[in-house]
């Protein structure tokens, strides 16, 4: 592996598209656009212009952090099918994480999606670790959760994407303490159904 090599972080469990760009430790660029519908159509040319940017081509790319849900389960999909093709044309590390936890960059986070029906996916992170894994909620408990994760910052994927470089900081921070994805064609959305 390059000394300093090229980590793609991407993430399609919301209508907004993440992709984010690592030169070894350092943020090198991001694309983070509100695509809803479009994303399929719209993923990899995306990618693709975001290479370019930088003078590099999906050949560059020798790690991929991506987020396996929960969210939009086709979402999640199309990242993850985006993945294994890559890896499956040339070598790539392969990381798995949380789409909540990809967004969970401050000290104390509560991250939560709407999950539809009054419900909501929510996960809470201190200091980088999980103290509540991603699980379904009523969005009636957020106050309750609140109070229970007394000072907790309560923040969305969409609002945590509005700071890219943050993210992908994180993303640094945290690859030392993920493990690498043995058969990427097994990686399959994080699919939550049961309340918490």
């Amino acid at each position: 592996m390059n000394l300093y090599p090229i980590t793609l972080v991407i993430d399609s469990s919301t209508p907004t598209l993440f992709l984010g760009l690592l030169k070894g430790h350092q943020p090198l660029g991001d694309d983070v656009v509100p695509l809803a519908r479009q994303q399929s159509e719209q993923m990899m040319p995306r990618l693709v212009a975001l290479m370019a940017r930088y003078h590099l081509t999906l050949a560059d790319i020798e790690v991929i952090v991506v987020g396996d849900g929960p969210g939009s389960f086709t979402g999640v999909r199309l990242s993850l099918t985006l993945v294994k093709t890559l890896a499956l044309i040339q070598p790539i590390q392969v990381y798995a994480i949380s789409s909540l936890q990809l967004c969970a960059f401050s000290p104390f986070s509560a991250v939560w999606m709407d999950a539809r029906g009054g419900r909501m996916y929510v996960g809470i992170y201190r200091q980088h670790q999980s103290i509540l894994a991603p699980a379904i909620y009523l969005q009636s408990d957020q106050t309750a959760l609140a109070s229970k994760y007394k000072g907790s910052q309560w923040v969305t994927p969409e609002q945590a994407f509005a700071d890219p470089r943050s993210i992908l900081a994180h993303v640094v921070f945290m690859l030392p303490h993920l493990q690498p994805i043995k058969d990427v064609q097994l990686l399959n959305p994080r699919y939550l159904k049961e309340l918490g």
